[in-house]
């Protein structure tokens, strides 16, 4: 099994206060990938993903390890079909909440789907969130103060192929409190959401803008109610653009994304906006000579730095053709802002 989360592991090492920093692949017999972690209060790790090792068809797992990436325990969930884990959210009380997609169970094709466990990982109960007309995928999830859940993602438009932009709100029993799309003619998801105050939250991804014709990244701020106070594009060149994940900064957020070229050619975006959602700055990096994707981004409050993860295309890399970079930055992104860790 060849679990794609090594630099997950070690970027979110690199943010815990304890910084203890490690390189580690965890392998089976299948093909896996590493989508979202969650750090614990004894500093162990649980991590989820999808993964081909436990049936033919990948499913959605939860993997724990201790604070230097000893394994300690695994544990899959889904059906006979193809099931994926994008988060993993964690309660001291409640146990672990899985959210992704399902192809197994609900109604049509792909489903929101959660999963929640207790805290050795045993299944306690999973649904499923969807259409029977409609395919929906959850791509990020975050709590609310009052233990509820936020999960953000996609569904296919009515009478279209295109994508809109889902989000559900659930207790923390599973059950919907309600459920928004929203989207226009072209291919609109959110990517990822973040928490800003008690009850504002910020969500990033991509829109499509009829004005251009093309897709462009963008920010949207929403209330515990699902209404939109705020919304904005980013993107400072001409092209396709999207916004790949979000991260609250002191009296910021700080934005990262991409530029697509083609679909093996995309440049960088970073950028910040304040609070209320006016930019204070952005940039797209042009490199013609290599493609990397910007994925994740993380501010360290203490060390006032900023930590992003981006693949980067190498044709000489085993089986994915991509490798995996950790670049730090002192506050704000620029190339001379480069600092150690």
């Amino acid at each position: 099994m060849r679990i794609l989360i090594s630099f997950i592991i070690l970027c979110v090492s690199l943010l815990s206060y304890g910084q203890n920093n490690f390189f580690k692949m965890y392998s089976g017999s299948g093909y896996d990938r590493g989508e979202g972690i969650v750090q614990l209060e004894d500093s162990s790790y649980v991590i989820t993903g999808s993964s081909s090792s436990w049936s033919e068809s990948s499913q959605a797992f939860l993997l724990k390890i201790d604070t230097v990436g000893n394994y300690l325990w695994s544990q899959s969930y889904g059906g006979p079909e193809s099931e994926a884990g994008k988060r993993v959210l964690y309660n001291a009380d409640l146990g672990f909440y899985i959210a992704g997609f399902s192809n197994s169970f609900g109604s049509g094709d792909f489903d929101a789907y959660l999963v929640k466990t207790d805290l050795n990982g045993n299944k306690l109960w999973e649904k499923t969130y969807g259409k029977p007309s409609n395919w929906e995928r959850i791509n990020d999830a975050i709590w609310t103060k009052d233990s509820t859940i936020l999960m953000v993602g996609e569904v296919q438009g009515i009478n279209s192929t295109a994508s809109d932009i889902l989000i559900i709100h659930a207790d923390k029993n599973g059950d919907t409190l309600w459920t928004k799309t929203f989207g226009g003619t072209g291919e609109d998801r959110a990517n990822t959401i973040i928490c800003i105050q008690d009850s504002l939250f910020v969500i990033g991804g991509e829109m499509f803008i009829p004005d251009s014709n093309l897709v462009k990244g963008f920010i949207l701020k929403m209330n515990a109610e699902g209404t939109i106070i705020s919304e904005d594009t980013v993107s400072d060149l001409g092209g396709k653009y999207g916004v790949s994940d979000l991260s609250l900064g002191i009296n910021k957020i700080y934005v990262i994304g991409f530029r697509e070229v083609d679909s093996e050619n995309f440049d960088d975006y970073t950028g910040a906006f304040d609070l209320d959602g006016n930019l204070i700055f952005q940039n797209t990096t042009v490199d013609l000579s290599e493609s990397t994707y910007f994925r994740e981004v993380s501010f360290l409050p203490i060390q006032n730095k900023i930590i992003i993860v981006f693949q980067e295309i190498n044709p000489y890399t085993f089986q994915d053709n991509y490798d995996i970079y950790i670049r730090c930055f002192n506050e704000i992104y620029n190339p001379s802002n480069q600092c150690g860790i």
